[in-house]
Formats: C-alpha cells, sequence, structure tokens
C-alpha cells in the first residue's frame, strides 16, 4: 500500500514507521508537562523527541533508493509512494520530503487502524446486549476448521453495520477540529451535528437487528434512510 513489497519487506522501514507513532505519542505527552517557554529547548532532552530524527532519516534511506530507482527505470507500481511522486509539484517533489510524509501516512494509518476497533469494544462493552447476536452470526458462518473464508465475510452483514455505526458516533479528530477551530456555524460544523444527532448514547443501526434479512443484497453503502437520522452503511438485517 505504501511502498509495495519491496518496501514492506525492509525492516528498517517497518520498524521506523512503528517506532515513529509510539514515540510520537510519548514525546507528546512528556513535552507537555514542560512549561511553553522551556520546551524548544527541552526537547532536546526527551529521548522520544530525540528518536523522531532518527525515523525520519530510517525512512529517508528507505524511500530514497526506491523512488531514484523507479525514476531512473521508468518503473511504475500501485502505491502510494509512486502516487505522491507523480503528483509532487514544486518543493513536494523533493525525495526527502516525500519520505517524510510517507512516515507521517504510516503514522496516520497505524493510529486509526487502532482506534477504530478500540472504540468498537468500548461501543460494545457499553451495550452487552449485542454481544451474543454478533456472536451467533459469527459462528454461522464459521467454516469446518473454524476460519472464515471470503464468503463467509460477506454475510456478516451485522457486524458490518455496527463498525460502521461505531465510526460514525466516534469520528476521529472531527470533535476537537469542530471545537477548536469552528467559533461559529460552518460546513464542518454542521456535518458534525449531523453525524451526531441521531441518538449519540447509542447505535443507532443496532435497532435493525430485530428485522429480518429482508435486503440481504443491498449495496452494502445505501443508507437506510435520509435526514437527520440517516444511517451511513446501515443495512437492514
Amino acid at each position: 500500500m505504501f511502498g509495495g513489497k519491496e518496501l514492506s519487506e525492509n525492516d528498517e522501514w517497518v520498524q521506523a514507521s512503528i517506532q515513529f507513532a509510539l514515540d510520537g505519542f510519548v514525546g507528546a505527552q512528556a513535552i507537555k508537562k514542560v512549561p511553553t517557554i522551556l520546551r524548544p529547548i527541552a526537547q532536546y532532552f526527551i529521548p522520544a523527541l530525540r528518536n523522531i530524527s532518527a525515523h525520519h532519516k530510517a525512512a529517508r534511506r528507505a524511500a530514497v533508493p526506491l523512488l531514484n530507482r523507479r525514476e531512473k527505470t521508468g518503473e511504475e507500481a500501485l502505491d502510494l509512494l509512486y502516487w505522491m511522486a507523480q503528483e509532487a509539484k514544486g518543493d513536494e517533489a523533493d525525495k526527502d520530503f516525500i519520505a517524510s510524509i510517507l512516515l507521517k501516512v504510516s503514522f496516520a494509518a497505524i493510529h486509526t487502524s487502532a482506534a477504530a476497533p478500540s472504540q468498537l469494544l468500548y461501543d460494545l462493552c457499553a451495550m452487552p446486549e449485542y454481544i451474543e447476536p454478533l456472536r451467533r452470526e459469527v459462528e454461522s458462518v464459521l467454516n469446518i476448521d473454524g476460519t472464515v473464508d471470503k464468503r463467509g465475510f460477506h454475510k456478516l452483514v451485522k457486524l458490518d453495520s455496527i463498525m460502521k455505526e461505531s465510526q460514525r458516533l466516534n469520528p476521529l479528530l472531527l470533535g476537537l477540529s469542530c471545537s477548536v477551530l469552528c467559533k461559529k456555524p460552518t460546513l464542518l460544523t454542521i456535518f458534525h451535528s449531523h453525524l451526531r444527532a441521531s441518538d449519540p448514547p447509542r447505535l443507532p443501526s443496532l435497532r435493525l437487528l430485530r428485522h429480518s434479512r429482508t435486503h440481504h443484497h443491498r449495496h452494502p453503502h445505501s443508507c437506510a434512510q435520509h435526514g437527520p437520522n440517516t444511517l451511513p452503511g446501515a443495512r437492514k438485517v
């Protein structure tokens, strides 16, 4: 996804992308404890923040040679690194800059991939009555060896609906953007209020678990209804 098979098998890149995310969070929490006026100096005494520079160097060592080779040979690739290199203009075309951006994107990917399932678990803990229906649905698609194949995943419509509603009710960073940046009603604040309008304490699509599966072949991204109570991604099951 980021740099093809070559980058995914580069141990230095893999470790740099993982540790960059960890050191970023640890360093951010550590620097918050320091008075603002002292932070420009304190950053050099916080190990996690000192490591950030090393991670950027590792990213450049992994990505820049790959970019140079592709540029020389005209090789095309279906990954983010190739797309950024092709679309970059002006100063953005600097290969060190592209490598740095790729590292930051990997940080965002790790964060969101971890946050979504974590929030889903919190939602299910708050509403344990939905755990058993989900368990029965998973059991119904298990193969003899206890695995779930591709066809089985397509049948997990309850789990699919619940996961989408959990993400809808817990938009990453959107609430922060509205409360901190928006001083008057804007498209962003309206969009955020629209997301939160559908009975915020609960996952609205879970009400649909009581319905029969009369719309099993419905398009997976169709909405259950329209207006302020719309349920993006919800399916009647």
